[in-house]
C-alpha cells in the first residue's frame, strides 16, 4: 500500500496542571530549552521529540486519576542513570510493568512513559541504541 498520508507533522499533547514545573522536566530530559505559555497559560510547546514531532503541554484543572492510555517510551544510554535524573527532577519509578531490561516511569503530574536501553524494529526484534 502507498498511499500519500492524510495526516502529518504530529504533535504529542500531554494534560499536566502545572506548566512550568512539567516544562521544566520534559525541557531537561528532551535537552531542550522549552517555549512559554501561550492561548491564555493553557499551552506550552516543549520541543521535539523526535525529527517533526514535538512534545505539547495543556493545562489542565484536574489531576490524572486513571492509566494513560497512551504512553511515551525513549530509549537512553544508561538506564540507572536515566532513572536517577527522573527521580531527581521530580518524577518517580511505577510499579515494575515493563518486560525486558527498562523501567517504567511518571513524570510530576503522574503521567507514564518508559525508558529502555534499546529499540525494537518493526518485527518486534530489540535493536541495541545507537547514539
Amino acid at each position: 500500500m502507498n498511499e500519500r498520508a492524510i495526516v502529518r507533522r504530529p504533535s504529542i499533547v500531554m494534560d499536566v496542571q502545572d506548566l512550568v514545573v512539567s516544562a521544566a522536566f520534559w525541557g531537561r530530559l528532551l535537552g531542550v530549552e522549552p517555549g512559554q505559555p501561550r492561548s491564555n497559560g493553557d499551552y506550552l510547546t516543549v520541543g521535539p521529540v523526535a525529527p517533526g514531532v514535538a512534545l505539547v503541554l495543556q493545562r489542565v484543572d484536574e489531576p490524572r486519576r486513571v492509566k494513560n492510555r497512551v504512553h511515551l517510551d525513549f530509549t537512553v544510554d544508561d538506564v540507572d542513570e536515566a532513572v536517577e535524573l527522573i527521580l531527581e527532577l521530580g518524577g518517580r519509578r511505577l510499579e515494575r510493568q515493563f518486560t525486558g531490561s527498562g523501567e517504567t516511569m511518571a513524570d510530576p503530574d503522574g503521567n507514564e512513559f518508559c525508558i529502555a536501553d534499546y529499540v525494537r524494529d518493526t518485527k518486534g526484534e530489540r535493536v541495541q541504541s545507537t547514539a
